[in-house]
């Protein structure tokens, strides 16, 4: 038994490690006015999702009013009812998705500690540009 375990184990590694190169990886390059440089993938998961800007950052926003106020919002179910909103109005087939890039963490570390009279519970911050040709947001 313990044979055909580690027999199973070593040939799902073996398979998780091949690749499928058959997906297209043309992206566009995108030149902010910062010196930081972000892509747009050609191709998104599914037309009712957002194509997102990469490269994707950390949203330590998120975090650190979640942990401070010990909230147990499921924030991945709060995140996608924002997005399904969002789609009323900038539709996922001209507009891109960038999370968390433009409140600054200063201002989020003032908000939480207030201690007398709280503020904020969580926040998320989606950001959708919409795009003026296939080359630029």
């Amino acid at each position: 038994m313990k044979k055909m375990a580690l027999s199973f184990a070593v040939v799902s590694l073996l398979l998780g490690a091949c690749s499928n190169d058959t997906i297209s990886k043309k992206d566009e390059v995108i030149q902010k006015d910062t010196k930081e440089k972000s892509m747009i993938p050609r191709t998104a998961v599914s037309k009712d999702y957002y194509r997102t800007v990469i490269p994707l950052k950390e949203q330590k926003v998120i975090n650190t009013a979640n942990i401070t106020t010990n909230s147990k919002l499921d924030l991945a179910e709060y995140e996608n009812g924002l997005m399904n909103i969002a789609k009323e109005q900038f539709d996922t087939e001209n507009h891109v998705l960038q999370l968390n890039q433009y409140i600054p963490q200063k201002l989020v570390d003032e908000l939480v500690a207030k201690v007398k009279a709280p503020v904020l519970t969580n926040i998320i911050e989606q950001d959708y540009f919409g795009k003026q040709n296939s080359n630029e947001l």
